[in-house]
């Protein structure tokens, strides 16, 4: 499917993007069930066998719970986080590797959301990037875009030369619009907001002129350390209003309490691979240059498990 805008040259509509339809059809091709399952699938499976693969699209639907049955009832407007990962160029025109055994990659977050097609009618997902992106050779700009014209731009889009991954987790306490007493908040939005910082200071350099990978500056440094910053902000929202708190303690068997239990369980899992041992980088909290620093100990009271059900979208 030709997608994006058209321009017509001598008569003829020029597409200037691609969307494989099939890719981001709701019924998926193939189907995993089960954690441990799906788990192996994610960590290994994805990326086994990528340049006999090369040419072909694939979708997986990845259900923890383990039960066959019908793909998840999807309606317009769903949302999903969207977490992308590349692979390298191989072939007789590979890319340099500057550490033995490694390829250049990349990782971003962004949005997936159930859409009707404009043309087909039919419902479909969509996929918008939130790119933290150094300054390159290839005109990609830091900042949110679609999948057609990051992935499927016939011009500099990576569709046919990379390995690609978009893995579109289903979690209904981060999708979740939250009105706890006076405070309303979306996890979702707050990521996307942490991210429009990051993008901004990536397009400017931190206002030196250029955004330049090293080991403390990368895609997936700053993409995580917006995550940081998101799990704070939305933990001193709520910790810090009243209301919020009276409303919590007023409704303990409320959907939506039980929705923020699950959200906090999530937070605080994520905190413990963001900051491993409660070691955490200070520029992440105070926006200074210094490498490492001290976060507190979180409560073990805080901790509860969360199940999820993930799609992943495959081109390679």
């Amino acid at each position: 499917m030709v997608s994006l805008r058209g321009q017509e040259y001598g008569g003829n509509l020029c597409g200037v993007g691609d969307r494989p339809r099939q890719l981001f059809q709701l019924q998926p091709q193939k189907t995993v069930l089960g954690t441990n399952n799906g788990l192996n699938y994610i960590n290994f499976d994805n990326w086994r066998y990528t340049p006999d693969r090369k040419g072909t699209i694939q979708s997986v639907l990845v259900k923890s719970d383990g039960k066959a049955g019908l793909s998840p009832a999807w309606g317009v407007g769903d949302q999903m986080l969207v977490m992308h990962l590349f692979g390298g160029i191989g072939g007789e025109l590979a890319e340099p590797r500057s550490v033995p055994g490694t390829v250049t990659g990349h990782f971003a977050f962004g949005l997936g959301e159930v859409v009707r097609d404009p043309f087909t009618q039919e419902l479909r997902l969509q996929v918008i990037y939130d790119q933290v992106y150094s300054h390159n050779p290839n005109g990609i700009v830091s900042g949110r875009t679609l999948w057609a014209e990051y992935t499927g731009n016939l011009q500099r889009g990576w569709l046919g030369t990379r390995p690609i991954s978009d893995v579109l987790v289903n979690i209904p306490a981060l999708s979740h619009t939250y009105e706890l007493g006076d405070l309303t908040f979306s996890p979702l939005n707050e990521l996307h907001r942490q991210l429009v910082v990051m993008m901004a200071r990536y397009r400017t350099g931190d206002g030196t002129g250029a955004a330049i990978v090293t080991p403390a500056q990368s895609c997936v440094q700053d993409s995580s350390q917006a995550l940081y910053e998101t799990i704070q902000t939305l933990h001193n929202q709520v910790s810090g209003s009243a209301p919020a708190q009276a409303w919590l303690a007023d409704h303990p068997n409320d959907p939506q309490t039980l929705l923020f239990q699950d959200l906090v369980s999530l937070g605080q899992r994520l905190q413990g691979q963001l900051v491993p041992l409660g070691i955490a980088r200070p520029d992440w909290r105070d926006n200074a240059t210094v490498l490492t620093g001290i976060e507190p100990h979180d409560t073990p009271q805080e901790r509860r498990l969360f199940s999820n059900e993930t799609t992943l979208l495959t081109i390679c």
